[in-house]
């Protein structure tokens, strides 16, 4: 089976991009495909591992769940909707639409080099709270030439609210109340657990390395967190019974995304809805998966694929009712795709797109479910997140 690196860079041959442009996709695409690859083929062993054979331990003596009350006074709640992106070393909210962008964090961008006083911002994953009130992203040091970093909690205004000093990994978990952030204060083997004032509430303990570049993300209840698959109570506790290797919940937490290898180059995935345990598993696409999303109310899945020479050229959305798969835009030879998230209508889809148009050009663009209305947002960044 050829690595995914491989594949990519075959297959960009047919998207004209800029020298170092498919590199930097690359980097984040490999990295989501190879810890997804992981995943599903030691889908046997980490639930036996789940079940009772691994037990992740707290570092702290007390096994009680912090409290975590508000911060008080809080943030009044961005607009519905509300767009928050990175752009060359830069934070911006805007409109939905990408309009009357405002900075709200004003980094050093290109000259973040190790000899200029100052920060640099960028983001990945979610950036806002559930509930709208904060964004998190990360910040580096562009004094330092070994760029020690942190992640900074603000408000829709770009007021910081807190810094927390680690400077590894990329997405950033939001706990389901938007009181809590998850993040490596030590890759790979303690998970820092902290509020939105900054204070560590907890120090989790893993007891083995994650197999790949993965970052701590919450439950659907806010009681553990997940690692490379496998889950970490906040009590110390032993895992649930059924803990399965899903590359996304939906909001309710009642069906899982899974996509799985096939045993052909011609189907090497293919994409299920199941529970939780993995009962009551249905396939609904084969071939290519990635970027698996949920709508707010759970009735569709995004996710992207490609047939032929266009990897992740394709994006399309799943009716879970129904199973029907219907192609929103893209096709073969197109340029590279990555779903971000659908609006909290449901109706359209953020989207990321590169190597359209101009050489390489990064773009945000957001389209509507049934294909309908494509729109740019954004020139110049591949990196965003609906309120």
């Amino acid at each position: 089976m050829p690595r995914i690196a491989d594949v990519l860079e075959r297959e960009s041959r047919t998207v004209d991009l800029e020298q170092g442009d498919f590199e930097r996709l690359l980097v984040r695409r490999e990295r989501k495909e190879r810890n997804r690859r992981i995943r599903a083929g030691a889908l046997g062993v980490i639930v036996a591992l789940a079940v009772g054979i691994l037990l992740v331990k707290s570092l702290a003596s007390d096994h009680r769940v912090p409290a975590t009350p508000p911060v008080e006074p809080r943030p009044a709640p961005a607009a519905t909707g509300t767009l928050a992106y990175d752009l060359d070393g830069d934070i911006y909210v805007a409109d939905q639409d990408g309009s009357n962008a405002v900075k709200i964090a004003d980094g050093l961008g290109d000259d973040c080099d190790g000899a200029h006083a100052g920060e640099s911002y960028r983001a990945e994953g979610t950036m806002w709270s559930p509930d709208g009130r904060y964004l998190a992203f990360r910040a580096s040091d562009c004094s330092s030439p070994d760029y020690p970093g942190s992640v900074v909690i603000a408000d829709a205004e770009g007021n910081v609210l807190a810094k927390i000093p680690t400077g590894t990994g990329w997405d950033i978990g939001w706990s389901p109340d938007s009181t809590r952030v998850a993040v490596w204060d030590s890759f790979g083997e303690r998970i820092g657990i902290y509020g939105v004032d900054g204070v560590r509430q907890r120090q989790l303990l893993l007891g083995s390395r994650p197999t790949g570049d993965h970052d701590p993300e919450w439950t659907p209840d806010g009681t553990a967190v997940m690692v490379d698959s496998r889950v970490v109570p906040l009590d110390g506790g032993t895992p649930p019974e059924h803990a399965y290797p899903a590359d996304a919940y939906s909001p309710d937490g009642s069906r899982v995304v899974l996509s799985k290898y096939g045993s052909t180059i011609q189907s090497m995935r293919y994409l299920s809805i199941a529970r939780p345990d993995g009962s009551d598993s249905r396939t609904v696409f084969r071939g290519w998966i990635m970027d698996p999303t949920w709508s707010p109310n759970g009735d569709r899945i995004a996710f992207t694929t490609g047939r032929g020479r266009s990897w992740s050229a394709e994006l399309r959305v799943v009716d879970v009712a129904t199973g029907a798969v219907t192609l929103v835009t893209g096709g073969d030879r197109g340029p590279q795709l990555g779903v971000i998230g659908f609006s909290p209508q449901g109706d359209r889809i953020l989207y990321s797109k590169i190597g359209n148009g101009k050489r390489g050009e990064a773009s945000l663009w957001s389209i509507g479910i049934d294909g309908s209305d494509p729109q740019l947002l954004v020139a110049g960044t591949t990196v965003g997140d609906w309120r």
